[in-house]
């Protein structure tokens, strides 16, 4: 049996711009944006960077916050959210 690591991730919740009105009358979520799980010590850190890369990247933004954490298989790191961010939702 494979053991799979886990870690106490802070999520924070990135909200871009606002969904259309069909897609969520079929069940899709208010606003479109990402969802990063990060290491709770870096908090301040990775919200700046995340602003960042949004602005540096010409992604809208509505709001960044944190929503909890949550035990995960993986953190994300700068570089990982920096490619997500430049390839879009």
């Amino acid at each position: 049996m494979k053991r799979v690591a886990a870690y106490e991730a802070l999520k924070i919740s990135v909200n871009c711009e606002e969904n259309d009105q069909v897609d969520m009358k079929c069940g899709g979520p208010a606003t479109l944006g990402f969802d990063f799980f990060i290491d709770p010590d870096k908090k301040k850190l990775m919200i700046e960077f995340i602003g960042r890369c949004l602005r540096d990247n010409g992604r809208p933004c509505i709001s960044i916050h944190d929503s909890g954490k949550s035990v995960v298989e993986k953190v994300w790191t700068k570089d990982m959210i920096e490619r997500c961010i430049k390839k879009g939702y």
